[in-house]
């Protein structure tokens, strides 16, 4: 029955194995019964066949795990246990039962503890499964060789308490069945999951509360600030419980898994292939993981598993590449293998970090080992299968025929085994094994002792009961022999803690542990922060780290000033830096979220701390003020000058007929005005703050109702000399003295009314400046401030108005004129002090209020005033020097100056324009277009010439080529814009119309069949071209950027052979922070796109941490025409860049930009300054190449040496060097711009073409083209050239492909004349070929070329010889690339500047590398495909 009992039962299942306990015990019963009958004579059925006994007065119950059956369990036949050749051995395991058996000697040899009673202990295998496991724990509890549970037979065993087992199940396994005998556990191996399965067991762990342990590794973790990790953990309920109850609470403290894989139950041979299809899944996991720290929990054989990996990569092939992975193991697993794994690879385990449970070394122990023999040890029936596991070694007395391995002599040495299979010093297993035998022991005396006391007589231990030893084992507390105490807590588990070892295999593959850390909890108070502690340089990481602590996060430090923004559907661990907004700051890494400083505090540029804000207000002490105040005080003693004039000279007749009382007035309210623009200055106080504005306003009503009375009175003065006119009884003193008083008298009520509801008084202004706190004056109610505003406003424009009717009066009476200038001036003042006003903030709003006072008063005083005092001063003869003379001349003329001062204002009026039209005439000098001989030097871009062979080159590759346009011959047509729009406009009509025959929109005789026009090379010329294009539908194809055409009109047609600009954009920014040069120079061009740049561009940089020291603007064009504009803003970059301290600057441009920088080293020239920016490097973009005009042949060309510039990505195409080898005037037809390239690039003239005497050579037209410097000519096809080859060949493809479409669908044979040019559109858009150089060539959804940009380095070599190396490129592989992977840059083929020596910088400070870029120019030739 009990063999029946356990034949339909499966060990791997959990259910089945606690169901096969409960039939046994039952069956058992039976069996016992019987045994009773026949006097225990039933002997075991299924004798193991490993144990280890010694005998003793008492005993210890071992399970240990040492081997495993390699065997599966059949259903088929009787079970049995297996055979000594069909286990496998866990040589590592085997120190555990040498731990009890050195205990267990160290106390039969101390008579002090259980004195008079030997010690022994029985030991079984578990053989890592349930059924050994049970019947091994039957056994211990049965007679010696006797299997009769619950009878005692014979000899009595004696026993006090099982120690096992090593792992979660085992420990389960024996459990349940000393739980019913209520015999003491000490478990040495972790089972965290024991106390939920059933709180009736009685246990005790030799091991800390787990959670210590997982507080320790997330303690690790965070130490090193690895927040991006792997884990691994084991499929059963031990894993599950990791995931549900750990794993959350690493991640409340911010740690984030990349992965959670699952490792197999177990890794013996009879799960082989779940195992290698679970291992090949966490493999890939690890292979395709970012994180370089792996956490594994596990049991004790899981690090059996860990070392399958290497191995599987080694079946697959594949390089093992986690040697770059930091592995972080829990005390459960040790490092161990089995013995077929003695060969594999043990680098995984390199510079692991794992905890174990804390031990010291035991003295004696390692000789004790060391002494271990088969030939001298009885008793050990586990000995000699490890022994031939281990030595790889067979005993000649086992075995029967040939065998490969050699014998085993019994004195081979333990300690020459690897540290994988065996080690000398005591492991944490095997100390707690140790520990746990002195706890018996010490338990089993404690409880001897106590019994004598209590029971009065003499007790042998031999009358004891195991269930009694439960409380004493509760309350053992002694020293080791390694002087630790050793103790339970209340739960039954070690007070103890972790030591964090470092594994290290040398390179003889000798295995260390170094302590490099602890996780120990000194008492119950202490938190689990403070029970970490970490000795960081002791720690020896994995080789592929070179001794550098590895870094495992998902996303870098957000740096102060930044915040984290959690990537969307990514973990929140991935995150992306966002700066800090406006007012905003963080001061630590990895802040969620920043915060804004106080009112007092303003942030810093970088936003990350807070600095106190200074104290500010509009003072004497500081430039702004003293400058108002100075012409507050020089305007008020110019009018107290003016007023001392008119005292002097009162009785003038010019100072009599302006009504000296009222002059006076509005001059004493004028000094006033002067005067009250220093209550705004200096440090606000209650008196200030009540004075400024009412004063302001009373005192500018004043003069403004002087100038309003003084208006009133020229007019009514000429109404009153009409005859019969009813005014004359309005013209007397007092309506200007009535007219003042209102006026002044409402304002001042207004002030009163101010002062008496809401006054002014002093305030702080906290938010206006950011870096500020300004002091001011609150105006208290805005309303009645702009009520005495208001009023002044309207006192002005009533002044303005009655003067402006008034100025037509005559010449005698044109005072009206001046007040109307006067208060035209003053009204624009105060015009344009309220949006000023609103747009200021802090003290600048003051010192424009200043200004506005200032600027209304002097246009009173001087529009008004100086005329007069200049006829009182420099035209006193004319008007009778002395008082009675002039007193006459009043009475006659009423006003002398009258007849003067037109006379001298129409004078400076026309010396004015005399210089206005001679300037505009030199100007029309200047302009000038080649060729007209109007002063204008026609001159030639030599460069440029090349384009037109591309061109032609590729129409003659199409025409010997039969699969594109058959029986079709390609032609072409080609004129010159002249960088002029006429030019350009007026090429483009003739292409448009019939050859030979000017007429648009006609055809006339033989048609021209125009396909396309290739051009221009500047944004400018290629939009006069599509302006003419746009009406017919003619495709145009651009080889020269023109970014801001699609936003001029959207409705142009047109195809770029160039990528979309926004790629070069970040590719010169990816340069930059490529080399971290965050301090730059920009050079842009005067024009629109140069603005586009500063709005568009730039900003995107400022985001990015790009500085800059300055942004100069070069001209718009580079012809002689514009020498002299060309000069003084040349002059002007060049001082900028002589004063700057950046070494790199970044040129965006046009064609000709490259001459225009060549200037600058003649400009240095010029004024016999050295050239220093060879000590510069310049970054150009792909709109510029290395041009230059015929002037400038022998100019320095240093300054394009080591330029760094982006380029339209080009291919070398076989046979275009040798088509130009052969270029020649003698054997080129139709060329016409051949001549003029060769006379200018080879410096000769051609004798049929001059006459007279000439200082060149004559032309032979046998000149090399490879003679020509770099920047007149290359061989090589430049980029420019390479974008028109492929334009040319896109038409053409295009061209076919529509005929190919249209004859298969209209289904009758048409000729490619039959076409119409806007039919080309739809082919053009859905173009794709590969050209002769292999490169694929199409167009995306906004008419782009699909392309990218190759990054150059110039060189200028000692003989001024060119050469472009390509160092880099800028290139989306498909739509999905981000820009930061598209950059490519190989820094070590840079060739800096001279200046540097060949060693790079960044920015202002040396740095590693270094990055310079050039501008090339040429000239737009418009070209046009014919067939």
């Amino acid at each position: 029955m009990v063999v029946s009992s356990w034949k339909y039962i499966s060990p791997l299942s959990d259910s089945s194995v606690h169901f096969m306990a409960q039939q046994r015990l039952v069956l058992l019963y039976h069996k016992v019964f019987k045994a009773h009958i026949v006097k225990c004579s039933i002997r075991d059925l299924d004798p193991p066949i490993q144990e280890y006994h010694q005998s003793g007065d008492l005993f210890v119950g071992g399970i240990a795990s040492q081997s495993f059956n390699i065997n599966p369990i059949k259903f088929t036949e009787h079970p049995r246990f297996a055979r000594v050749d069909e286990l496998v051995t866990v040589p590592k395991n085997y120190q555990h039962m040498l731990a009890l058996e050195f205990a267990v000697k160290e106390i039969n040899e101390d008579p002090e503890i259980l004195p008079n009673v030997t010690l022994g202990f029985q030991i079984y295998d578990s053989y890592f499964s349930a059924k050994p496991t049970y019947h091994a724990t039957m056994q211990l509890m049965s007679t010696p060789k006797r299997f009769v549970p619950n009878f005692k037979c014979g000899i009595q065993s004696n026993l006090l308490a099982i120690i096992g087992g090593l792992d979660y199940e085992t420990s389960l396994d024996v459990a349940a069945m000393l739980g019913i005998y209520k015999i003491p556990q000490l478990l040495y191996g972790f089972a965290p999951l024991m106390k939920g399965t059933n709180p009736g067991l009685s246990f005790y762990q030799m091991y800390p509360n787990e959670a210590l342990q997982h507080a320790g590794i997330l303690s690790l973790l965070l130490h090193f600030r690895w927040t991006w990790i792997g884990v691994l953990v084991t499929d059963d309920n031990m894993g599950e419980s990791i995931v549900r109850s750990v794993l959350p609470q690493f991640s409340k403290q911010g740690i984030c898994f990349a992965f959670i894989g699952r490792s197999p139950k177990s890794v013996f041979v009879t799960d082989y292939q779940e195992m290698v299809q679970q291992g090949q899944k966490i493999y890939d996991q690890i292979m395709n993981s970012k994180a370089n720290v792996l956490v594994a929990f596990g049991h004790s054989y899981s690090m059996n598993f860990l070392r399958w990996l290497p191995y599987l990569s080694y079946l697959q092939s594949i390089p093992w590449k986690t040697k770059g992975k930091v592995w972080i193991l829990t005390a459960q697993m040790d490092f161990t293998s089995y013995v077929y794994q003695r060969a594999w690879d043990t680098d995984i385990v390199h510079g692991a970090l794992t905890f174990a449970i804390h031990s010291r070394h035991l003295p004696g122990f390692q000789k004790f080992v060391e002494n271990r023999s088969p030939s001298n040890i009885k008793g050990d029936g586990f000995i000699w299968n490890f022994w031939r596991d281990a030595f790889n070694c067979v005993f000649p007395n086992q075995v029967q025929g040939e065998v490969m391995e050699a014998n085993c002599t019994g004195q081979e040495k333990l300690e020459s085994l690897p540290g994988f299979f065996f080690e000398m010093h005591m492991t944490s297993h095997s100390y707690s094994i140790y520990n746990a035998v002195y706890a018996v022991a010490h338990a089993t005396h404690a409880m001897h002792q106590t019994k004598h006391r209590t029971m009065g007589k003499r007790l042998t231990l031999l009358d004891q009961n195991q269930w009694q030893l439960h409380h004493f084992l509760r309350n053992v507390a002694f020293n080791n022999s390694a002087g630790e105490k050793i103790s339970f807590n209340k739960n039954g588990e070690l007070i103890a803690g972790f030591d964090i070892e470092n594994w290290i295999i040398s390179s003889n593959q000798s295995f260390h542990r170094v302590k490099v850390g602890r996780m120990d909890l000194q008492d119950s108070h202490t938190r689990f922060q403070q029970a970490f502690t970490i000795n960081d340089q002791d720690i020896t990481w994995p080789l592929w780290f070179n001794q550098t602590q590895p870094s495992s996060v998902c996303s870098k430090n957000c740096h102060p000033g930044y915040s984290k923004r959690v990537k969307e559907g990514e973990p929140f661990c991935c995150y992306d830096c966002m700066a800090c907004p406006y007012g905003k700051i963080s001061v630590q890494k990895d802040l969620d979220d920043c915060s804004e400083c106080s009112d007092e505090k303003y942030p810093s540029k970088k936003k990350d701390w807070c600095i106190p804000k200074n104290i500010n207000f509009l003072s004497y002490e500081e430039p702004l003020g003293m400058s108002l105040a100075f012409f507050a005080l020089s305007f008020s003693l110019i009018t107290s000058l003016i007023l001392g004039i008119f005292k002097k000279f009162q009785n003038t007749p010019i100072v009599k007929a302006n009504n000296r009382s009222l002059t006076y007035i509005l001059l004493i309210s004028l000094l006033l005005c002067f005067l009250c623009a220093l209550l705004f200055i200096g440090r606000p106080d209650n008196v200030t703050c009540l004075l400024r504005q009412t004063a302001f306003g009373i005192i500018f009503s004043v003069a403004i109702s002087c100038v309003l009375a003084k208006t009133n009175t020229v007019v009514l003065a000429f109404m009153a000399t009409r005859p019969g006119s009813r005014m004359r009884k309005w013209v007397h003193r007092s309506l200007a003295s009535s007219t003042v008083f209102s006026c002044s008298l409402i304002q001042s009520g207004i002030c009163a009314f101010w002062l008496s509801m809401s006054p002014p008084f002093p305030d702080v202004d906290m938010h206006s400046v950011t870096e500020e706190i300004v002091l001011e004056c609150n105006e208290g109610s805005v309303t009645l401030f702009c009520c005495v505003l208001g009023y002044m406003g309207f006192l002005a424009l009533l002044s303005f108005t009655v003067a402006f009717f008034a100025r037509k009066l005559p010449d005698a009476f044109n005072e009206a004129k001046f007040i109307t200038f006067s208060m035209l001036v003053f009204c624009s003042v105060w015009l344009s002090f309220i949006p000023a006003y609103l747009s200021t903030k802090g003290k600048y709003m003051v010192a424009v209020e200043i200004f506005s006072i200032l600027a209304s008063s002097a246009g009173l005083l001087s529009l008004i005033f100086f005329p007069k005092c200049f006829i009182i001063l420099l035209r006193e003869r004319t008007y009778g020097g002395g008082g009675r003379q002039a007193g006459g001349q009043a009475g006659r003329r009423w006003g002398g100056q009258a007849a003067a001062e037109p006379e001298a204002f129409h004078a400076m009026e026309c010396r004015g324009m005399r210089r206005r039209s001679k300037a505009t005439g030199l100007l029309r000098r200047r302009r000038g277009k080649p060729g007209d001989g109007g002063g204008g030097v026609a001159s030639i871009v030599l460069k440029n010439y090349q384009h037109m062979l591309a061109l032609e080159f590729a129409v003659k590759e199409i025409n010997e080529n039969p699969g594109i346009l058959p029986n079709v011959t390609l032609g072409f047509q080609i004129y010159d814009s002249y960088f002029s729009a006429k030019s350009t406009y007026h090429a483009t009509m003739q292409l448009l119309s019939t050859p030979k025959r000017f007429v648009p929109n006609f055809k006339c005789d033989i048609q021209s069949n125009l396909l396309a026009i290739i051009g221009g090379l500047d944004s400018q010329t290629s939009l006069d071209v599509a302006a003419i294009l746009g009406f017919y539908k003619i495709p145009q194809l651009l080889y020269g950027f023109a970014p801001l055409m699609k936003g001029t009109n959207p409705g142009l047609s047109f195809y770029q052979m160039y990528p979309n600009e926004a790629l070069q954009h970040a590719g010169i920014l990816s340069l930059l922070l490529h080399f971290r040069w965050t301090w730059i120079g920009v050079i842009l061009t005067d024009d629109d796109m140069g603005e586009s740049t500063v709005q568009n561009v730039l900003p995107l940089f400022s985001k990015h941490g790009i500085c800059f020291a300055f942004i100069a603007r070069g001209p718009k064009s580079m012809f002689v025409t514009d020498y002299q504009d060309m000069v003084e803003q040349g002059s002007k970059i060049y001082d900028k860049i002589m004063i700057s301290k950046a070494n790199v600057f970044v040129t965006f441009g046009h064609s000709y930009t490259m001459i225009y920088l060549r200037w600058l080293p003649y400009l240095s020239y010029l004024q016999s300054i050295p050239w220093k920016t060879k000590g510069k490097v310049w970054i150009l973009t792909a709109q510029m190449d290395f041009t230059s005009y015929i002037y400038q042949r022998a100019w320095d060309t240093d300054i394009a040496h080591g330029a760094l510039t982006f380029a339209i990505h080009s291919s070398h195409l076989p046979g275009f060097q040798k088509f130009v080898e052969n270029r020649s005037p003698s054997n080129t037809k139709g060329d016409g711009f051949i001549w003029n390239f060769w006379h200018f690039a080879f410096n000769c003239v051609f004798p049929n073409q001059v006459q007279g005497e000439v200082m060149e050579a004559n032309c032979t037209g046998q000149e090399k083209l490879e003679s020509l410097p770099g920047f007149f000519f290359e061989m090589s096809m430049t980029s420019h050239s390479y974008s028109i080859y492929n334009a040319v060949y896109a038409v053409a493809h295009a061209t076919h492909a529509m005929h190919q479409t249209k004859h298969r669908t209209m289904g009758k044979r048409l000729t490619l004349l039959d076409q119409n040019q806007w039919q080309l559109h739809h082919f053009l858009r859905n173009v794709a070929f590969n050209n002769s150089a292999g490169e694929k060539i199409s167009f995306n959804k906004n008419g782009e070329l699909i392309a990218g940009f190759d990054i150059e380095n110039w060189i200028i070599s000692s003989n001024q010889s060119f050469h472009r190396v390509k160092v880099g490129r800028m290139d989306l592989q498909d739509s999905h690339t981000r820009f930061e992977q598209a950059f490519t840059i190989n820094d070590q083929d840079i060739t800096w500047p001279l200046w540097f020596n060949q060693v790079g910088f960044g920015g202002p400070n040396v740095k590693e590398t270094f990055s310079y870029e050039l501008a090339l120019t040429c000239t737009p030739f418009t070209m046009v495909i014919k067939g």
